[in-house]
Parts: structure tokens; C-alpha cells; sequence
């Protein structure tokens, strides 16, 4: 019974688990910053070729 009860009151994998959850969370936030800025900078790369291409003529 020993032995269970001391598997029952150990936290040190609680702590692993949040730590993975936090650092899950921050890739996804990063990757969905990311793919915003990139389309963002996508458009904007567009519309400075298109002038480009325009003035060039």
C-alpha cells in the first residue's frame, strides 16, 4: 500500500506535463504569428512587384 500511495502523491511528472503543455502553446502561437506576417508580407511583396512591373513598362 506503501508504494501506491507514494505513486498517488507524486507530482514531479505534473510539473513535465505542464511544461510540454506551455511549450506546446507557444510553438502554436508562434506558427500562427507567423503564417499571419507571412501572408501579410506575401500581399505586400505582390503589390510592390506589380508597381515595379508597371513602371517598367
Amino acid at each position: 500500500m506503501r508504494p501506491m500511495n507514494s505513486f498517488l502523491h507524486d507530482e514531479s511528472g505534473t510539473t513535465a506535463i505542464e511544461y510540454v503543455m506551455l511549450a506546446s502553446m507557444i510553438a502554436l502561437l508562434t506558427l500562427a504569428g507567423l503564417t499571419v506576417l507571412s501572408v501579410a508580407a506575401f500581399g505586400r511583396f505582390n503589390s510592390l512587384a506589380a508597381g515595379v512591373g508597371a513602371a517598367g513598362g
